[in-house]
């Protein structure tokens, strides 16, 4: 029995990891208290591994988020911006936070279930869920204009109501469970397809809740690629579902479907389209050279002077930490993902999320992104490879 536990559950530290985990999914972040938590937690973790040197390529961009603080930070920065970028550099010294540890399957279906009933509970108007969810994760002061997605919900239309759970915003709901998803098809390759389908198939379904073009684009291009390296599926069987999986979001796209992820012209106009005319209508309009180059670092101020909001990685980043910082991350990615095996690229995928949203600049995700990328880049074989490149 002991065994068995262990199997499940992992071994100590395992453990923590998974813990660890579940409290980043869940904790709500609506007071400075609750928002210290995740960086206690990856400073935890990061003291309790056994190789604490900073990994190379993580250099880049905590020396342009110094810089930035460095000119900011008796000017125009503000509170919540030099907060988040000192979080960020905990995670970026900190990488990779465990050594050698695997995310258990329990750990990853106890964090979707808990975001996934609390989508179902305001679908279907379950009480107690709504009251759980609007007494400890009530809607943040710049999440007002998605009021309506959870309190007008007409299940006649679909397009009128995303659901969010207990993030609120649907787009954080959705990031938060493709990150899910690629962390299990990457742990879960070797499984048949039979295995995974139902929780693949459930992950789909929460993100097409979600109401999220991108969230859906994450999905499909990760499902199709673990179906594609599935090595137990023969080739026809593969071809015949992934024409099913295309056909089916073809029909969504082409036949005027109500769900809004299925909306892929009005994203790509109303959406992506205006954070991109956004930020170029930034950097067109740039007069300080400096702050072109090492950013303002105060996200709010940008809202402020334009009434636009910067919802997109890169335009965060550039606004934020200038092209150089915009240059420095860009640098951390290619290289971790040169670093990472071949089949674990697919983790990859959830940077799509850079053109709609934000994932490792959001406050509420970096913290999970960096513990799932560090559970993905360091295993045995990746370790001895990052040995043998920098020896």
């Amino acid at each position: 029995m002991k065994k068995r536990n262990v199997e499940v559950f992992g071994n100590g530290m395992e453990i923590l990891l998974g813990v660890a985990i579940i409290f980043a999914f869940i904790l709500p972040h609506t007071t400075t208290l609750l928002r210290l938590v995740n960086p206690i937690l990856c400073v935890l973790l990061f003291f309790i591994k056994k190789n604490k040197s900073v990994v190379s390529f993580c250099w880049a961009p905590i020396i342009a988020i110094f810089i930035s603080i460095i000119l900011n930070i008796s000017g125009e920065a503000s509170s919540k911006s030099v907060f988040a970028a000192m979080a960020i550099l905990i995670y970026l010294f900190s990488f990779p936070m465990v050594r050698n540890v695997k995310i258990n399957n329990i750990y990853l279906y106890l964090a979707f279930g808990i975001v996934f009933l609390s989508q179902i509970g305001y679908l279907f108007n379950i009480a107690p869920v709504i009251t759980l969810v609007d007494r400890y994760y009530p809607i943040a002061w710049n999440e007002k204009g998605i009021a309506h997605m959870i309190n007008t919900i007409d299940t006649t239309n679909y397009s009128s109501f995303r659901l969010g759970g207990l993030y609120r915003n649907p787009n954080q709901c959705s990031k938060y469970v493709t990150l899910l998803l690629s962390v299990y098809l990457i742990n879960n390759k070797n499984k048949t397809i039979i295995h995974q389908a139902w929780f693949i198939s459930l992950c789909f379904f929460s993100v097409l809740l979600t109401g999220s073009r991108t969230g859906l684009a994450v999905a499909s291009i990760m499902i199709m690629l673990a179906l594609y390296d599935n090595k137990k599926m023969s080739k026809w069987i593969l071809v015949v579902v992934v024409a099913i999986f295309i056909g089916v979001i073809l029909k969504g796209v082409f036949s005027g479907s109500s769900f809004r992820g299925f909306e892929i012209e009005d994203g790509f106009s109303n959406s992506m389209g205006l954070k991109f005319k956004i930020t170029m209508k930034y950097i067109s309009e740039e007069q300080s050279v400096v702050k072109m180059l090492f950013g303002h670092l105060d996200s709010d101020l940008f809202e402020t002077n334009t009434s636009y909001s910067l919802d997109c990685e890169y335009g965060y980043v550039i606004y934020c930490y200038g092209f150089v910082g915009f240059v420095a991350f860009l640098l951390f990615y290619i290289k971790m993902f040169r670093k990472l095996e071949k089949e674990k690229r697919m983790f990859f995928v959830v940077l799509l999320w850079m053109i709609s949203s934000s994932i490792m600049m959001a406050y509420r995700t970096a913290f999970v992104f960096m513990l799932l990328l560090s559970t993905i880049y360091n295993d045995n074989k990746g370790i001895a490879n990052l040995k043998l490149s920098e020896g």
